[in-house]
């Protein structure tokens, strides 16, 4: 290959100049360029030309050094579609490695792209008054600096970081199934992303939730002991590779020997049978390792394990005894007492059993049914007449799916035949994945159930006492219903119809009314002590939180232990241990505050416009769930909320149509809230309008107010709405109200924007409504104070 006349020649895959000599040679730049260019190896790296320290290694054709060309590469030809601040940096890089001058850099810069790319810059040259075929001297004539700015502007993606947050939040609550080599390189690139700023324990909150517990459960009490995220990639990793066939530890390990099925928690039992006696612990003490140093996988090399049989089953019935282990050679000798062993060739010493305070949650079984301080009962309306369901037709998939399952929960123990006069339908429901789910409805036994009134906990409540907490843990129960024994009497109530017969429940079942009142009325009893101290409980979520490190230590061994005690077991695939932050309840809970879940938040944000009342209705229930993010959003969702009155023709209009953006801006905008600080002041701000009122609870934590809770809602009458004292009255009198559980027996400021408020105090006839809304509000303690709107 030759280009030009004293350009350069190719031979033998190397580029030699063919200038005469004297010549100073090109830029070793604009060879690398050129060669890539010639390459036409679109999207990676070309070869680099860097001088030699010999000048005559050339050969005497030559003129200027010899070039390498494996001793660099160009950064990959950009594709518009790649991070380009990244890859600029790779080319800053590049050009310091060569020493290429200023003057030819944007040459470079502008050749090595993609076609999408280079009509973009021919654009560029062309609005620069050059003519498309003469990029090359807009580029040389263009600052290097001038042309990244370009580039930057054009392809930076300014929702890069919104959206490694968002792919990095349903990593941290999905399980990663790929290798931990691969999980390394993603959460890197993700890390990256500019203006992402995450902490370091916000990185290992991701890892530690994305990583499955088949490989966390190996590193023990240690996982926690982790103070940065690459640390621990590069242990995880490490770990993988012992797994992989021909590796220092053998045979992959699949978490059996800690985990017999998905539904069982044990004790690693050493003596089992053979395959598990040749289980591999990646933990060996200093004995135990020198015995080992040669040893490989007994799956890969079986005809050389199995030639003592005799020996090994010597070594297993002494295993646990006091024993020493000796290295002679390639072969183990285990010397227990005054009897020597010796293991056959390359045999493994097996693990050690765990340590249960190490990992105290290990030997909790569920292959029993726990007899717990609290049964399900199922008590019926006087006089009712037991419901009797159909069976509905399945097709042959759902009815093996229906055999198995039920065959399943039999083997449990978690239900039996039936010959009860009570009789509920059964369906499928599909899961993602397209999995089945089970149903039995409940609908005719729970009409003629007395219900139970024991209270759910108020889920804005539930948080107020993790204020200044720094580390969180989050418990999910396994199978929490089946977990709690229906009463021997009530079981025939839960009776189901099949094509093949009756069967009834002896565990409490999904879909009963007085289900959630049984189960927390359990919680609430087991955790009697911990509760509002440093711990929360929603059913089968269960929170800890803890102000530092040694702290949550204590509180994670005293909860485990308890939930040891009384045998209630948990989900060790939704289990998050030692974070900086945690998703309770559809929250965001850390040190900072709280704040809607991602994902809720982006639902919302891509929610359609409604098109009948169910689909408004849909929309308003989950806005309102975070209803306490918004400032007046009684008064934003006005136009919405008429349109789900009774008699009011579903009419959309222009009005709700902003409304419904407004609404659904200011909830992907949100603040994050203060978790309240009973030691700080309370100070509330309100205000009023011909439709509504509005209120933000804060408190001044040295760094200004900040907003605890905001609170909103819609004017009662016409009456209240068109007097300026009483709907500035009524503002307070609710606002006090809604926080009374904060602000009754304490001092507290309160903002008004009217100085109406001082004049209704010392107002001589008020009228009745006012003189009763005025004693209302004497109660409080509080100093008034004005603000102008």
């Amino acid at each position: 290959m030759l280009i030009g006349s004293g350009g350069l020649c190719e031979r033998g895959g190397e580029f030699f100049s063919s200038q005469e000599p004297g010549h100073s040679g090109p830029d070793p730049a604009v060879v690398a360029a050129a060669a890539a260019a010639a390459s036409g190896s679109a999207g990676h790296s070309g070869t680099v030309a860097v001088p030699s320290s010999d000048p005559t290694a050339a050969g005497p054709s030559c003129s200027f050094p010899y070039m390498d060309r494996k001793a660099a590469q160009i950064p990959s030809k950009y594709d518009g579609k790649d991070n380009i601040e990244s890859w600029i940096s790779s080319m800053r890089s590049y050009f310091d490695v060569l020493g290429t001058l200023p003057v030819t850099q944007s040459s470079v810069l502008g050749t090595n792209v993609e076609p999408p790319v280079r009509g973009f810059l021919e654009i560029q040259a062309v609005q620069a008054g050059y003519k498309r075929i003469d990029l090359n001297k807009w580029l040389k004539a263009t600052p290097v600096a001038t042309l990244e700015e370009l580039l930057i502007k054009q392809y930076v993606d300014p929702h890069a970081t919104a959206k490694a947050r968002l792919k990095l939040d349903k990593l941290k609550h999905s399980k990663w199934t790929g290798t931990m080599h691969s999980l390394q390189q993603y959460v890197s690139k993700l890390f990256a992303t500019p203006d992402l700023e995450m902490t370091a324990q916000s990185c290992l909150d991701v890892i530690k939730g994305t990583v499955p517990s088949t490989i966390t459960h190996r590193l023990g009490l240690e996982l926690i002991a982790y103070t940065d995220w690459l640390t621990l990639m590069r242990d995880l990793v490490k770990l993988e590779a012992q797994d992989l066939p021909g590796g220092s530890c053998g045979k992959k390990t699949t978490g059996r020997k800690w985990f017999l099925d998905s539904n069982r928690f044990s004790v690693h039992n050493l003596l089992e049978d053979d395959e598990e006696t040749f289980a591999e612990d990646p933990s060996l003490d200093n004995d135990q390792e020198q015995g080992c140093e040669a040893s490989c996988s007994l799956s890969a090399h079986e005809s050389e394990c199995v030639n003592d049989d005799e020996s090994m089953n010597a070594f297993k019935k002494t295993a646990f005894k006091k024993t020493a282990f000796k290295s002679k050679g390639s072969r183990t000798m285990v010397k227990n007492n005054s009897k020597t062993i010796l293991l056959p060739k390359r045999a493994k010493i097996p693990p050690k059993p765990e340590d249960p305070a190490t990992k105290p949650w290990v030997d909790l079984r569920i292959s029993e049914i726990p007899v717990h301080p609290v049964r399900h009962k199922i008590e019926l309306i006087d006089g009712s007449t037991p419901p009797k369901g159909c069976v509905y037709r399945m097709s042959s998939s759902e009815l093996e799916e229906l055999r198995r399952q039920i065959d399943d929960m039999i083997g449990k123990g978690w239900m039996k035949p039936s010959e009860s006069e009570f009789g509920a339908p059964v369906l499928f429901v599909p899961k993602k994945g397209g999995k089945l789910r089970m149903c039995i409805d409940f609908r005719g036994l729970n009409t003629i159930t007395r219900k139970n009134a024991y209270p759910l906990p108020r889920i804005d409540d539930l948080l107020d006492d993790a204020g200044g907490c720094k580390v969180f843990s989050k418990i999910d129960l396994k199978s929490g219903y089946h977990q709690i024994e229906v009463d021997p009497a009530d079981q025939h109530k839960t009776t189901f119809k099949t094509r093949n017969g009756l069967y009834e429940f002896t565990v409490m079942p999904f879909g009963l009314t007085n289900a959630a009142a049984t189960f927390q009325s359990l919680m609430d009893k087991v955790f009697r002590n911990q509760i509002n101290r440093f711990v929360v409980v929603y059913l089968d979520d269960i929170l800890i939180f803890s102000k530092s490190m040694e702290e949550y230590v204590r509180h994670l061994e005293e909860v485990l232990q308890i939930l040891k005690d009384v045998q209630l077991h948990l989900n060790l695939e939704k289990y998050e241990f030692g974070r900086d932050s945690v998703i309770y309840l559809g929250h965001r809970l850390s040190a900072t505050g709280l704040e809607p879940k991602a994902t809720k938040v982006e639902v919302i944000r891509n929610w359609p416009q409604p098109a009948n009342v169910r689909e408004l209705r849909s929309f308003l229930g989950l806005a309102s769930y975070y209803r306490k993010f918004v400032p007046k959003f009684s008064i934003i969702a006005r136009p919405l909320s008429k349109l789900t009155s009774k008699n009011v023709s579903y009419t959309w209009d222009g009005e709700c149509t902003t409304a419904f953006q407004e609404l659904k801006e200011a909830l992907v905008s949100h603040p994050v809230l203060r978790i309240v600080d009973p030691k700080l002041t309370f100070v509330v701000t309100t205000d009023a309008s011909l439709y509504g009122i509005g209120a933000v609870l804060q408190q001044d934590d040295s760094d200004g107010l900040r907003p605890l809770e905001y609170y909103s809602k819609r004017m009662p009458s016409h009456k209240v709405a068109a007097s300026t004292y009483m709907r500035e009255l009524y503002a307070l009198r609710e606002a006090l109200d809604h926080w009374k559980h904060y602000l009754l027996g304490r001092h507290f400021k309160v903002f008004s924007d009217h100085e109406t408020l001082k004049w209704i105090q010392t107002h001589i006839n008020p009228s009745t409504t006012l003189t009763r809304w005025l004693h209302e509000i004497d109660v409080y303690d509080f100093e008034l104070k004005h603000k102008k709107g």
